[in-house]
């Protein structure tokens, strides 16, 4: 540094090549991104890019000198972006030579998991672009592609892969003759704004004509305003940095966590799950957990029953009765901010000239009478009013008709075939059984229908 000092000339040509090479740089990373990043963003380092370029050229022409401390701050700063500009085509490149196609949109590309209860039994398996489906060749799609973006309903809990709505519904419109490709990008225990999430990464990646978001009446709501209302809490530094490592780098950080597939049992997790839970509950909950179905708390301690469920009851045993107030500031909130993330997912989707279409999934404190019932045994607050009732449905739609979004619901079908078919949904579990997937995908098979002549 103390040769800079000596030779200012050299500093400025030094610096002003750095510049131009670094505008450039920024000017090609910029543009290279605008398909699959916020324009905004592109723009931004598009036009930092030509300012750096346009103030390194008169410098590197030794037109200009710069001082002898800003010389030093200048370099430094330059050598630091020139090395992540250097890194992160390494993790280009890595992507391109190692990991070849490899993604993972959603979960850890190849894992599976076993599910055996005393309800259902079956194996989810991950495909190589991280999201339980078949395998996909990159580059490669049918003449109409479509992505179903939900939670476990959307997943296909307790169902063999064949028996989730999204391949139900995929086999009928191929059955009609439709060039069509149905991809189950569904997760357990996820809600609009991490909807949202799963779109940023999946859509630019593959390129959907249509896009289906699957809400969960009641439950989606609720989540949304608890996310909402913990919005607050301070994050470590551990959590805010690993999303921006995950951007900047994400092949280096896929490669970080391929180690050999999981193959998880899930029974003995939950389990452990539950009894960790049953310690935590404080006097008044534990006093509540104390009065659940004795069948229910015995399936909870052995792993046999989601323990999530029980400690959403314990913990929140009015949720779908507090949902149901429309005209609620707090229930209000949580509608906003749905439109909110349907809002951020019709962007996405039109910026890759998808449609994007929201759909409420029925839930079985909404349709029928055993479901109601079971919901009782599990430890939630109930009223028979729920079976008639509109406004977890119209809390779907008025976050739709905010974000502009055309808006399906399915409960009239539901609650209609629940008479001749009692069986829609696991009785402990809640979810579709395959009768409940196939009644799904018969409703919404007209729509995506007209969608796909469109």
């Amino acid at each position: 540094m103390a040769k800079l000092d000596r030779d200012s000339g050299f500093e400025s040509k030094a610096i002003g090549f750095f510049a131009e090479l670094i505008g450039v740089s920024a000017v090609m990373f910029g543009l290279g991104s605008l398909r699959a990043a916020s324009p905004v963003v592109c723009w931004g380092v598009v036009a930092a890019g030509i300012a750096a370029a346009a103030a390194g050229r008169p410098l590197r022409k030794g037109r200009a000198a710069v001082p002898p401390a800003l010389a030093r701050f200048l370099f430094t700063s330059e050598v630091i972006l020139i090395t992540v500009f250097f890194t992160i085509a390494a993790d280009r490149l890595l992507g391109a030579a190692v990991l070849k196609g490899k993604k993972e949109l959603i979960f850890r590309a190849g894992s599976s998991a076993t599910y055996h209860t005393r309800e259902f039994s079956y194996k989810a398996e991950i495909n190589n672009l991280g999201f339980r489906d078949r395998d996909y060749a990159p580059g490669r799609r049918a003449g109409f592609r479509v992505l179903t973006i939900g939670d476990s309903f959307t997943f296909g809990w307790g169902n063999r892969l064949e028996d989730v709505w999204s391949k139900v519904l995929e086999r009928r419109l191929r059955s009609d003759g439709a060039d069509v490709e149905i991809m189950n990008l569904g997760q357990g225990g996820q809600f609009p704004d991490s909807y949202a999430a799963i779109a940023e990464k999946a859509v630019p990646a593959l390129k959907p004509d249509l896009i289906i978001v699957a809400v969960l009446q009641g439950d989606d709501l609720y989540q949304t305003l608890q996310a909402a209302e913990g919005a607050a809490a301070r994050k470590s530094f551990k959590q805010r940095i690993a999303p921006v490592l995950s951007l900047m780098y994400p092949n280096l950080v896929m490669l970080a966590r391929l180690r050999r597939p999981d193959s998880i049992d899930i029974n003995t997790n939950w389990r452990e799950t539950a009894a960790a839970m049953s310690k935590n509950f404080s006097p008044e909950q534990r006093a509540r957990f104390s009065r659940i179905d004795p069948e229910v708390k015995e399936m909870f301690a052995a792993g046999d029953l989601n323990p999530g469920l029980v400690d959403l009851a314990v913990k929140s045993p009015r949720l779908f009765l507090e949902m149901e107030n429309l005209k609620s500031p707090r229930v209000a909130k949580g509608v906003a901010r749905m439109a909110r993330d349907f809002s951020e997912i019709k962007s996405l989707g039109a910026r890759f000239h998808a449609r994007t279409i929201i759909v409420s999934v029925p839930y079985r404190a909404y349709v029928c009478k055993p479901g109601l019932q079971q919901l009782a045994r599990i430890g939630f607050d109930t009223d028979a009013a729920l079976l008639s009732s509109r406004a977890a449905d119209e809390a779907i739609r008025a976050a739709a008709r905010a974000a502009g979004l055309e808006f399906h619901t399915v409960t009239a079908a539901f609650r209609t075939a629940c008479d001749a078919e009692p069986n829609l949904y696991y009785p402990f579990d809640g979810h579709f059984t395959p009768a409940g997937n196939r009644l799904f995908a018969d409703t919404v098979y007209p729509m995506i229908k007209r969608d796909i002549k469109r």
